[in-house]
């Protein structure tokens, strides 16, 4: 029974997570037997425990809620409602990649090159073993007329990824 509530504890929000685990209580607490009683104590113990586990991690599903409402805004367009849902979608999981490269891209339709640089950055640090931030802040870079940037950042880029799409970026300028 314990490694069921486990199971379907996977993916809820911690609110969700609550009700879920408030619903199960409740079934239990209609049970009068006093066997069926003391095996109702010992898991109330079990699923307290491991509610204060969970509130303390990062909730991933709450954030990519975020980053799902952000992408509805951005596809009309509205730029401002799309940045606050992914400031929450960050607030709640600083390392969703997902969440940056979205406000980066945003950052450079809306020319706040030097918010989408520090997000590009944020990548790059998050995604150490993927090339495609990198190629990205040397596109940003070659924008910007920082070419020695630009050919450092695609080097990089190739030295993790050796492929056409990494080398045709740096072929440029040459």
């Amino acid at each position: 029974m314990v490694l069921i509530i486990f199971k379907a504890d996977i993916g809820f929000s911690r609110i969700a997570r609550a009700v879920f685990f408030i619903m199960i209580i409740k079934r239990w607490l209609r049970f009068p037997s006093q066997a069926i009683n003391n095996m109702r104590k010992f898991l109330l113990c079990i699923i307290i425990a491991f509610i204060s586990l969970n509130c303390s991690a990062q909730d991933t599903t709450l954030s990519r809620m975020y980053v799902d409402i952000s992408n509805k805004f951005f596809y009309k367009k509205d730029y401002d409602a799309a940045l606050k849902n992914l400031a929450l979608a960050i607030i709640e999981n600083p390392n969703n990649v997902d969440a940056y490269s979205r406000r980066a891209t945003i950052y450079n339709i809306t020319k706040k090159t030097d918010l989408e640089l520090a997000d590009l950055s944020t990548l790059i640090k998050l995604q150490k073993n993927d090339s495609y931030p990198l190629y990205r802040r040397a596109t940003f870079y070659k924008d910007e007329k920082k070419y020695k940037e630009a050919l450092e950042d695609y080097t990089a880029a190739i030295k993790i990824r050796p492929d056409a799409f990494n080398y045709s970026g740096r072929a440029g300028f040459y």
